[in-house]
């Protein structure tokens, strides 16, 4: 699809995932100090990092989890929810 870039999919991923990584390396250490500094003078800003990170741990584990479920579960339970889904599957 793309014309500028004519490598396979695959290598082109690969690329991106490197300059990626690579980018936020570099952020992280030209800026760990100044942010630092930040998280020192303005606690709350700590806290919301935290409740960012658990609302996207407990939304992963849940989506997840519903995922994993319908594999095992009838196509009607899986199509019920989450929670149709986990009450099947602890029944």
């Amino acid at each position: 699809m793309s014309l500028l870039l004519p490598v396979p999919r695959r290598v082109r991923s690969g690329c991106v995932l490197a300059v990626g990584l690579t980018v936020a390396v570099a952020f992280m250490a030209l800026l760990s100090a100044y942010i630092a500094k930040l998280l020192a003078r303005y606690h709350w800003i700590t806290w919301i990092g935290l409740a960012i990170v658990l609302y996207v741990a407990v939304e992963m584990v849940w989506t997840e989890t519903h995922q994993i479920g319908c594999q095992v579960v009838s196509k009607a339970d899986c199509d019920g929810g989450a929670l149709r889904t986990l009450g099947v599957l602890l029944a």
